[in-house]
């Protein structure tokens, strides 16, 4: 059982076979639930088979999968979906996906990847750096989940650790007197910045050194608002993001970071859809963009596309030919045109977006921006 990744969705993307059998089921944690998810894969096979009775690779691949629809400890302890992917070419994987919608089958020379799409991104990898001046916590995850990983030893977990014997004495107890009472506070207040402002040097310095510099990944710091000021201003980690997360490093949990982290992906996505949208309106009013779908398509064949959009949860069912440059709806085909172009598109280095109708209404179900 594998979770998806770049180089997984590659792999699906790159196979072509006589037969692809592609199979999404969505799937329940509980106990109880194993069942009705063992019912939803035997129903699937029962009427892929009854639709394809003559196909004898087709057959073998079900057999497969009839197999694995008696294993019950493929179905606990994971919620979300399983997508089986099999091709008579010998590729087997199944994956554990975090989400998916209705049960869903097609049979093609290609794997069915349209709903991979919108996953791919929430799957980026990020680091959280929960900081407090008793409590230094990094974490790793993605849209789905995250886990506190374990400190390098080079990098101090509360202020005390970080500078010894340096930590200036914070308790100046001033003399009777308002002047000399306002003196001492002042000294207190600089010595506290003086030493707020070294620690967090530290742990940026040794958080840079020791995870955004070997790792690459964009980091989002996790603090109160008494400290995001300052640590932006001193940080010199070229990957910490301008959003952060407002809470305490103390005593967040896992289920609060991963609730905010969500908001700041979901926000990202949304403002880089309205860019794609606004892109495409302004390239179609300069004809350099279309929504209609047989252009859209010689676009993508002649390798001519930029982006390509596809309507959420849309299916236009026919076929594309190449060498005809042509396409063709059926509704009797089993053939997902949009499925076909996103491969074809993310074959010839075009960037697809799914657009939810909410946004945008693509009226054919697909629009491209053109490369020149």
């Amino acid at each position: 059982m594998r979770t998806l990744d770049t180089a997984l969705f590659q792999q699906l993307i790159d196979e072509e076979a006589s037969n692809c059998l592609t199979i999404y089921i969505p799937v329940g944690r509980e106990v109880a639930d194993v069942n009705s998810n063992i019912l939803q894969l035997k129903n699937l096979l029962k009427e892929i088979k009854s639709t394809n009775n003559d196909n004898t690779e087709l057959s073998s691949l079900i057999s497969i999968l009839e197999k694995k629809a008696e294993d019950t400890e493929l179905f606990k302890g994971h919620e979300g979906c399983i997508g089986f992917f099999l091709s008579s070419g010998g590729l087997f994987e199944t994956i554990y996906l975090p989400a998916c919608s209705d049960a869903f089958y097609q049979v093609d020379e290609v794997f069915y990847i349209v709903p991979l799409v919108d996953l791919i991104p929430k799957l980026a990898p990020y680091h959280v750096l929960a900081l407090g001046k008793n409590s230094v916590r990094m974490y790793q995850g993605d849209y789905y989940g995250i886990e506190e990983i374990v400190l390098a030893p080079e990098i101090p977990r509360t202020m005390q650790e970080a500078l010894g014997h340096d930590l200036t004495d914070n308790h100046l107890h001033a003399a009777a007197g308002g002047s000399a009472t306002l003196h001492g506070y002042m000294e207190i207040t600089e010595e506290k910045e003086i030493d707020n402002e070294r620690f967090f040097r530290i742990v940026d310095s040794a958080v840079y050194e020791y995870y955004s510099k070997p790792y690459d990944l964009p980091l989002y710091l996790a603090t109160i608002s008494e400290n995001l000021h300052l640590f932006k201003k001193i940080s010199k980690n070229t990957k910490l993001q301008h959003e952060h997360i407002e809470l305490s490093a103390t005593t967040a949990s896992n289920a609060e970071l991963l609730q905010a982290i969500r908001r700041i992906i979901e926000d990202q996505q949304s403002h880089e859809s309205a860019n794609i949208i606004q892109l495409f309106k302004k390239a179609k009013a300069e004809n350099l963009a279309t929504d209609q779908l047989r252009q859209v398509a010689n676009q993508v064949m002649d390798a001519r596309v930029e982006h390509l959009l596809l309507g959420k949860s849309r299916k236009i069912y026919g076929d594309i030919y190449l060498e005809e440059r042509a396409v063709k709806p059926d509704p009797q085909s089993n053939i997902d045109i949009l499925n076909r172009l996103a491969i074809l598109a993310h074959k010839t280095g075009a960037k697809t977006h799914i657009i939810h109708p909410g946004e945008f209404l693509l009226t054919e179900g697909a629009g491209s921006v053109a490369r020149y």
